[in-house]
């Protein structure tokens, strides 16, 4: 009886400690893959305990209706195979996966460049201090142009500096060939998708920067800047 229940006590504590190492894997290596509140997924559930196949394991199609992302745990709903009812269980990301091959992996892209988004703003995202901002009203600049509000300031601004130089450009022409070299030029010059800072698809945020009135941001501040 002893013998039994060292075995037992061993075999606990083996699982544990492959769980543990497992856990440091996937944080060190890849995150886990992260599922939003309604998402279709597929849990793998365990039996009970007992002498009838123990080791037995269920797949069964359930749906994610809460979550906690600091533990990799999910609140799932699904048809217990056993009762058939509908209940709800918090089950670890380690048993979850996505309905099909395909949706785990667009999920993973997705999440993977999020991921490089974030590593790419921390490497170029210089924060201003309270006394960085007070130099810069001390230094009392003055308003060298105040470009009309009608949607095109940056384009009328970035003309009128233009000028200063001898390049000859309007609003209009500086606007359509921003757009034309963002066309040309869809990642920055590491390589990076500027679509990810966009906040839509490519060709849509291209279309609305195209027309008249559509307030530039810091993606076509920076094509300016590579062009000229």
């Amino acid at each position: 009886m002893a013998v039994k229940n060292i075995r037992k006590r061993a075999k606990s504590y083996n699982r544990k400690l492959e769980k543990r190492m497992m856990d440091k894997h996937m944080r060190r290596n890849r995150p886990p893959t992260e599922y939003k509140q309604g998402d279709k997924v597929l849990l793998r559930l365990k039996s009970r305990k007992g002498r009838i196949a123990p080791k037995r394991r269920h797949i069964l199609k359930g749906r994610v209706v809460a979550r906690n992302l600091k533990t990799s745990m999910y609140k799932v709903s699904f048809i217990n195979p056993t009762s058939h009812k509908r209940v709800q269980k918090w089950i670890s990301v380690e048993d979850i996966t996505s309905i099909s091959s395909q949706e785990e992996k667009a999920k993973r892209k997705e999440q993977e460049q999020k991921r490089k988004k974030r590593l790419h703003r921390k490497k170029f995202h210089i924060v201003l201090t309270r006394e960085d901002r007070l130099e810069f009203f001390r230094e009392s600049t003055p308003i060298a142009f105040d470009p009309p509000k009608d949607g095109n300031c940056q384009f009328s601004a970035l003309c009128f500096f233009l000028r200063r130089i001898g390049i000859e450009r309007s609003p209009e022409t500086l606007r359509k060939e921003i757009v034309r070299y963002l066309r040309e030029h869809p990642n920055d010059l590491e390589g990076f998708p500027l679509e990810l800072f966009a906040g839509q698809g490519w060709a849509e945020y291209l279309a609305e920067m195209n027309k008249d009135g559509t307030y530039g941001d810091q993606i076509t501040l920076q094509a300016a800047s590579n062009i000229f």
